[in-house]
């Protein structure tokens, strides 16, 4: 008689290093400029603003916040402005790929138009945030985006609009060992004042997005992340996957 005995052989597949990650650069960056783009800049200024952003990288996860409050004065005549918000946090891919995801968008802001009438102004805003490839020594919006989620909105007239949106989650891309990338937002409002005459109220568009004078949450990008393949996944068989190898020994 013969007798088969089975050998299981249980192979883990622990997938990826823990020492695989994302490396960060030291902090994140804001910036906000006004500027008039055509017309009259006699009288154009900024009012009053503030504006910070904070840049986080944990072991499995991202994020930029970019918060502040601005009020830009328009001239009392015809002309197109506009004022950018803007903030970036840089990191590095070290030495495995790293893939994204659960990606998402979150914007809270309030656009007022003060002053000017049922006409005047007419101001559009775009909020956007992307993920880049730094190609240079320092950031570029030029750079290549290898993410990108963005939000419009406008308003005609005297008043104000909230805008309260999430976009996401999504995936996200693979990234390249040993190149840079920054996550990036930014906040643009642009404003028309074209028809005003010596009887229009004089305009101050104004934007709240969290910071020392108002309470929305701003603009923030989040982001998970994990080296490819991820930790605990099988590299071949997938997770919870086991190699069989059977060994028949005959036993007289």
């Amino acid at each position: 008689m013969k007798c088969y005995v089975t050998s299981i052989l249980a192979i883990a597949l622990t997938g990826a290093p823990a020492h695989a990650q994302l490396t960060g650069f030291d902090q994140a960056h804001s910036t906000l400029v006004g500027e008039t783009v055509f017309g009259s800049s006699e009288g154009a200024r900024m009012v009053n603003s503030n504006h910070t952003a904070t840049g986080t990288l944990l072991a499995q996860s991202a994020r930029l916040n970019l918060r502040g409050d601005w009020s830009w004065a328009t001239p009392r005549a015809d002309a197109l402005g506009q004022v950018t918000a803007s903030a970036y946090y840089e990191f590095t891919c070290g030495s495995l790929p790293v893939e994204l995801f659960g990606l998402s968008f979150d914007s809270n802001a309030k656009v007022v138009n003060g002053g000017g009438n049922g006409t005047l102004p007419q101001t559009q805003w775009i909020y956007q945030a992307s993920i880049r490839e730094r190609i240079g020594n320092s950031v570029d919006t030029h750079d290549p985006a290898l993410y990108s989620v963005s939000r419009r909105g406008e308003l005609t007239g005297n008043g104000y609009r909230v805008s309260d949106e999430l976009a996401g989650p999504a995936s996200g891309p693979v990234l390249a060992v040993g190149r840079s990338y920054y996550m990036l937002l930014e906040a643009r409002v642009g404003f028309d004042v074209t028809g005003f005459t010596p009887q229009t109220p004089s305009i101050t568009v104004t934007q709240e997005f969290g910071g020392e004078l108002s309470n929305y949450r701003g603009f923030e990008l989040n982001m998970s992340w994990r080296v490819v393949p991820s930790p605990g996944s099988g590299a071949l068989l997938g997770i919870g996957s086991m190699l069989v190898c059977r060994r028949r020994r005959g036993i007289c």
